[in-house]
Parts: C-alpha cells; sequence; structure tokens
C-alpha cells in the first residue's frame, strides 16, 4: 500500500487475502492497530512520524 492512495475496501480484500486466508480480520487490524484509516469503505495508508 502507498501512503496518499484511496483504496476502495474490495481492493484491500483483494491485496490482503493475497498473504492471510481471514483478510477481513487482517483488515480491521490494519485499521485497529493505526496501519491504515477507513472512512465510508476507504482506505488509506498512515504515515508515521520517525
Amino acid at each position: 500500500f502507498e501512503y496518499g492512495v484511496d483504496y476502495p475496501e474490495k481492493e484491500v480484500n483483494a491485496r490482503v487475502e493475497q498473504v492471510h486466508p481471514d483478510f477481513a480480520e487482517l483488515r480491521r487490524l490494519m485499521v485497529d492497530f493505526g496501519f491504515m484509516t477507513r472512512s465510508w469503505g476507504v482506505y488509506q495508508k498512515v504515515e508515521k512520524a520517525l
């Protein structure tokens, strides 16, 4: 995933499913742990401060 790019939920699911069979759980965890944000079914990678 790239910074500043909007990813629809379907695309996130397809990408995550390639590395983890329970893509919905991993997708939720990425949001819960602050790696991505979600708004109205659109996801974005979060930039972390160094």
